[in-house]
């Protein structure tokens, strides 16, 4: 049961709060862009823990995806990322990435041998309860 409720509060309450906050400081454009790294990072995490097979065209998709996220976020100034010179809303859109991660890489375990759909429904009532 604490697990649900540290998915429904980290995958639903705090992805959704990082990603409205983080639209009050970036346009919705900037933060759909951001907010699609969330399939890169889930393969880059299976690739380098789960050990899932990483193909050269998968490889090329996750480049490409990250390349386009760097321009995105540092307004076609990669240098600016290395100075640290990112905003609050880039920031905050970042962590929405994070944020379903975790979610996604813990309801694996939850959902082995039980019902994706009632999984989901749990964890989006868990989470809501963290939003009302």
């Amino acid at each position: 049961m604490t697990t649900l409720l540290w998915l429904g509060f980290s995958g639903v309450f705090l992805y959704n709060f990082c990603f409205l906050k983080g639209l009050k400081y970036i346009s919705a454009g900037r933060g759909a862009l951001v907010i699609a790294l969330d399939p890169v990072v889930i393969a880059l995490v299976s690739w380098l823990w789960l050990k899932d097979k990483m193909t050269p065209l998968k490889a090329l998709g996750i480049a490409t995806a990250l390349a386009g996220c760097v321009l995105v976020i540092s307004d076609g100034h990669p240098e600016r990322l290395l100075k640290g010179d990112v905003g609050m809303g880039e920031l905050l859109i970042l962590g929405c990435v994070v944020y379903i991660h975790r979610a996604t890489r813990n309801t694996d375990a939850l959902a082995v041998g039980g019902d994706v759909l009632c999984l989901c429904r749990w964890l989006c009532i868990t989470g809501l309860g963290g939003i009302v």
